[in-house]
C-alpha cells in the first residue's frame, strides 16, 4: 500500500489552489501568445518568454501538488512573486511588440489576444 501525503490545506487555501492553477494557465496562454508576436530579431526576449514559460509550468506543478499548510503558503508567495516578474516581462515585451508593428504598419497594433491585465 502507498503511503499518501496527509491533505492538511484549508478549504481556503484548496481553493486557493485551483484558483491558482487556472491563473497559471492562462498566464501560460499569454506569454505564449507574446512569445508567437515577438519579433525574430528579438532573440533575448523569446529566450526570456521561453523561460518564464518552464517556469510557470514547474511552479504550477509544485503548487498544485502541494498538500501541505505551511509548505503551501510559502510557495504562495513564491506565486505572486513570479507574478510580478511575468507583469514585468510582459510590459517590457508590450513595448516591443508594438514598436515592432508600428514600425512595420500592421494592425492592430497591440492585437486582443496579447493583453494580460
Amino acid at each position: 500500500m502507498l503511503n499518501m501525503p496527509v491533505d492538511t490545506l484549508t478549504q481556503s487555501q484548496r481553493s486557493e489552489q485551483l484558483l491558482i492553477d487556472c491563473a497559471f494557465g492562462w498566464l501560460k496562454q499569454k506569454v505564449e501568445a507574446h512569445h508567437l508576436r515577438c519579433p525574430e530579431n528579438e532573440a533575448k526576449l523569446k529566450e526570456l518568454l521561453d523561460m518564464l514559460k518552464r517556469a510557470l509550468m514547474s511552479s504550477r506543478e509544485e503548487l498544485c501538488q502541494t498538500t501541505d499548510t505551511d509548505e503551501f503558503a510559502e510557495k504562495v508567495e513564491g506565486y505572486r512573486n513570479g507574478v510580478t516578474l511575468a507583469d514585468r516581462i510582459l510590459t517590457d515585451s508590450k513595448a516591443i511588440i508594438i514598436a515592432d508593428r508600428t514600425t512595420r504598419n500592421l494592425f492592430p497594433v497591440w492585437p486582443e489576444e496579447l493583453e494580460w491585465r
